[in-house]
C-alpha cells in the first residue's frame, strides 16, 4: 500500500471464529513435549515450557526464533498435540445442549422441518440486515395461507390463525397435511361438500413441504424488495437490532430443542443424557414404556453403530484400500478383527464400543422379550395391583446403574454426523460470517455443500502454549520457579506421556486382561488431561484442583477478569485530579485510541496543562471563560504549586489574571527551589476541551 496516496475504505462487517487444529498449528513455531523445563544446568530444555523458540528466557538472551532481545521480541507461540480430543470447557454447556437435542439413530436435529426453516429463514434475513423482514416473517406467511384457504385478505388487525404452528405440529406427528383451526360447524360442512364455509372454493391441505415452500418464497421475495421495510433504519440501529433479535431467536432455538421428546425424522426417542460438570458425559437407560416402544420399532443404539457410519461415511468420500475394505466389512457383520492399529487410539475407541454395544443389546433383548406382558393394557375399570406395579415400572428405568460413560471420541463423531446432515442450518448458528445460501436445498445441493463451521469447535485436539515472556520464571539467587500456569501444562504432557505409552503396550499385549488394565490407565490419563486443560483455561472449572483446599492456580480467564485481571488493572487510563464511575461499553463508532466518557463527567475532570508559548492563546480564552462556559477552566496553578480558583471570580478578574499567564510570579525569591523559578504556570482545563 502506498501511503502517499492513501484509499479510503469502509469497514462492513466484522466475524470472529474459533481456532483450527491447524490454525494453531500454523501459528506454532515449535511443538511442546517435553515435561521437563530445565536440565540440570538450569538452562531450559529443547521442547519444553521454555524452549528458546518460544522467546528469551531471561534477561540478556536472545530469540531462538527472530534473533531479537528480551525487550524487543514478541513472543512465539507453541503447542501440544494431544494423543485424544478433550472437550472445550468454554462450550461445553452449548455442545452438551445441541448433544442432546441430537437424534442418536439418524443424527439430525429432532426439530421439525417447518421449525428448522423457520429458525433458517429468519437467522438469513438478519445476516442480509433485513430486521423487519426477519420478525414479521411468520405473520406474514400466516396472512399469505389465510387469504389461500379462506379466499380473501385478513385486516391489518386481524388475529390470523398460526398455520406455521400447526404445519409444524403436524411434522412433528408425521401427518401428511395440516388441519384448519376453524369452529367444528364449518369443518363438518367441508366435510360434506369438500369446501370453504362461505366462499364455496375447495380448502387445499396444506403439508409441511408447501408451508417450507411459503417460507422460501417470502425470502425470496424480501431479498428481491432489498429489504424495504428495514430501509429506514440507520446503521447503528440496525447492527444493535441484528444483534439483539440474533440472540434472541439462537435463545428460543435452545427452547424447543430441549422440548423435543421423539426425532420428527424417524420417530425415535431422545437419548436421556447427564452430564458430570464440565468433564464427563454419560447416557442414562430408557424407561421400560420408551424401551419397549424402541424395541417394536426395532431400534437400539450401540456406540459401534456411531463409528461404523463414520466409515462408511468415510468410505463414499474416498476410496478405500483392500485391507480397510476387509476391515469395513467385518465391522459392519458385527466380528472386527483385533489387530492394533497404527494410530492405537482408534483401536480402543472401536473396540470399548463393540463391548459396550454388546453389552446395551443383551440388555434391550432380555428386557423387551421380559415386558411384552406388561405392555398389554388393563381390561375393565378396576385397576389391579398388578397394573399398579406396571405403571410403576413404566416409568422407572429399565436396569439400575446402567450409566454408560460417553467418551469425548464417541461424542466428537455423533457432532460430525450432525454436521454433516444439518451443516447448512448450524452454519447459520454458529458461524458469524455472511454468506449467500439458498433456504431450501435438494439431495445434490446438500450432498455439494461445503460447510462453513465444524463441531471441531467444542474440543480440542492441539493446546496452544503462550509464549515465554507471558509465562516468566522467578529467580532468587540460583533457584529457579516456573510460572502458576505451567502446572497445568506439565500436567498435560505427563498425561499425554501416559497415554501414549499404554495405547504401545495394549496394541502389542495379547493378554486381553491386561490390555483392560492398560484401557483403563488409558481412561484415567484422558480424564486427568481434560481436568488439566480446563484448568489452564479457567481454574475454577476443575474439580480436582479443590479438593486439597489449596487456591488453584489461576487459569486464563481468570488473569483476564474482574478488576485484578489484565484489562482493568493494567490496560485501564489512570485517574486524575477526580474521579467518576460510568459504565463502559463498546462503541463501534469512535476510534481504537479513544475512550468515550459522559459530557457531565468531561466537563469536570480536569486535566492540568502547562502555559506555553504554543497554547498560551487557547488557555487564555479557557480562563477568561471560567468553570461554567466551555471551553473553560476551574483552577491556575502558579509556579509555587498553590491553586487559585476561578469559581468566584469575575471576567474581568479573570481576564486579568489570563494576560499573566506566561508572567513570572512576582512573590518568588532566591530562598524558592530552583524549579520552581522555572516552572511555568499550568491551567486545569476539561479533558473535552479541543
Amino acid at each position: 500500500m502506498n501511503i502517499a496516496k492513501p484509499v479510503g475504505r469502509q469497514l462492513t462487517n466484522v466475524a470472529f471464529e474459533f481456532y483450527r487444529p491447524e490454525d494453531i498449528r500454523a501459528v506454532s513455531v515449535k511443538a511442546i513435549t517435553n515435561p521437563n523445563m530445565f536440565d540440570a544446568f538450569g538452562h531450559p530444555n529443547r521442547g519444553g515450557l521454555y524452549d528458546p523458540a518460544l522467546g528469551p528466557f531471561e534477561k540478556g538472551t536472545y530469540c531462538g526464533t527472530c534473533s531479537l532481545s528480551s525487550f524487543d521480541c514478541p513472543g512465539h507461540f507453541g503447542h501440544i498435540d494431544l494423543p485424544l480430543p478433550v472437550y472445550n470447557t468454554t462450550l461445553f454447556p452449548q455442545m452438551f445442549q445441541y448433544l442432546k437435542a441430537t437424534c442418536f439413530f439418524c443424527f439430525r436435529l429432532r426439530l421439525s422441518k417447518v421449525q428448522l426453516y423457520m429458525t433458517k429463514a429468519k437467522l438469513l434475513l438478519l445476516h442480509r440486515g433485513l430486521v423487519i423482514e426477519s420478525i414479521n416473517l411468520e405473520d406474514a406467511v400466516n396472512r399469505s395461507i389465510f387469504e389461500e384457504v379462506m379466499g380473501y385478505r385478513p385486516d391489518a388487525h386481524a388475529n390470523v390463525p398460526s398455520y406455521l404452528a400447526r404445519a409444524a405440529a403436524a411434522d412433528d406427528d408425521g401427518d401428511e397435511a395440516m388441519e384448519d383451526n376453524r369452529p367444528e360447524e364449518e369443518l363438518e360442512e367441508d366435510d360434506e361438500d369438500g369446501t370453504a364455509a362461505g366462499s364455496g372454493k375447495k380448502v387445499p391441505k396444506l403439508a409441511p413441504e408447501t408451508v417450507i415452500d411459503r417460507i422460501d418464497q417470502y425470502v425470496r421475495g424480501s431479498i428481491a424488495m432489498g429489504g424495504a421495510a428495514s430501509a429506514h433504519l440507520n446503521a447503528k440501529d440496525k447492527v444493535t437490532m441484528v444483534t439483539k433479535y440474533r440472540r434472541e431467536i439462537v435463545t428460543d432455538l435452545a427452547r424447543r430443542l430441549s422440548a423435543v421428546p421423539k426425532c420428527s425424522h424417524c420417530g425415535a426417542h431422545a437419548m436421556p443424557l447427564r452430564r458430570d460438570g464440565h468433564v464427563k458425559i454419560f447416557r442414562t437407560p430408557y424407561t421400560r414404556k420408551i424401551q419397549v416402544a424402541m424395541s417394536a420399532k426395532g431400534l437400539a443404539f450401540t456406540d459401534a453403530d456411531v463409528f461404523i457410519k463414520r466409515d462408511a461415511l468415510k468410505a463414499q468420500a474416498t476410496p478405500l484400500t483392500a485391507p480397510e475394505m476387509l476391515k469395513l466389512a467385518a465391522k459392519i457383520k458385527g466380528s472386527a478383527p483385533a489387530a492394533p492399529a497404527a494410530n492405537g487410539g482408534e483401536d480402543w475407541e472401536n473396540e470399548s464400543a463393540s463391548s459396550s454395544s454388546s453389552d446395551s443389546s443383551s440388555d434391550s433383548s432380555s428386557s423387551s422379550e421380559s415386558e411384552d406382558e406388561d405392555a398389554m393394557e388393563v381390561d375393565g375399570d378396576e385397576v389391579t395391583a398388578d397394573a399398579r406395579k406396571k405403571r410403576r415400572n413404566d416409568a422407572t428405568p429399565a436396569k439400575k446403574n446402567t450409566h454408560e460413560y460417553m467418551n469425548p471420541t464417541l461424542v466428537k463423531t455423533i457432532l460430525e454426523l450432525l454436521w454433516i446432515n444439518d451443516a447448512p442450518f448450524l452454519d447459520l448458528v454458529f458461524h458469524s460470517t455472511f454468506y449467500d445460501v439458498p433456504l431450501v436445498l435438494n439431495e445434490v445441493e446438500l450432498a455439494a455443500y461445503q460447510a462453513k463451521s465444524s463441531p471441531n469447535m467444542f474440543f480440542f485436539d492441539v493446546v496452544a502454549v503462550p509464549p515465554t515472556k507471558f509465562r516468566p520464571a522467578s529467580k532468587m539467587g540460583d533457584m529457579v520457579f516456573d510460572h502458576a500456569q505451567n502446572t497445568a501444562l506439565t500436567e498435560v504432557l505427563k498425561a499425554c506421556d501416559r497415554i501414549r505409552d499404554s495405547l504401545k503396550l495394549a496394541n502389542g499385549t495379547p493378554d486381553g486382561q491386561r490390555r483392560s488394565q492398560l484401557l483403563y490407565q488409558v481412561n484415567d490419563s484422558w480424564l486427568a488431561v481434560q481436568n488439566h486443560v480446563n484448568s489452564f483455561l479457567d481454574s475454577t472449572k476443575n474439580p480436582t484442583m479443590s479438593k486439597s483446599g489449596k487456591q488453584p492456580p489461576p487459569g486464563i480467564r481468570q488473569l483476564l477478569e474482574k478488576k485484578e485481571g489484565l484489562f482493568r488493572k493494567h490496560m485501564m487510563g489512570k485517574r486524575v485530579n477526580y474521579a467518576a464511575r460510568s459504565v463502559i461499553s463498546p462503541d463501534p463508532w469512535i476510534e481504537t485510541s479513544e475512550i468515550g466518557i459522559p459530557p457531565v463527567f468531561a466537563t469536570k475532570l480536569t486535566y492540568p496543562e502547562p502555559v506555553t508559548g504554543h497554547n498560551v492563546k487557547e488557555l487564555m480564552a479557557s480562563v477568561i471563560n471560567g468553570p461554567d462556559v466551555w471551553p473553560g477552566a476551574t483552577h491556575i496553578q502558579l509556579e509555587d504549586a498553590q491553586m487559585q480558583s476561578l469559581a468566584d471570580l469575575s471576567v474581568e478578574q479573570r481576564a486579568a489574571l489570563a494576560a499573566q499567564l506566561l508572567t513570572p510570579q512576582q512573590t518568588l525569591s532566591s530562598t524558592q527551589p530552583s524549579y520552581a523559578i522555572h516552572t511555568n504556570k499550568k491551567v486545569y482545563r476539561p479533558l473535552a476541551q479541543w
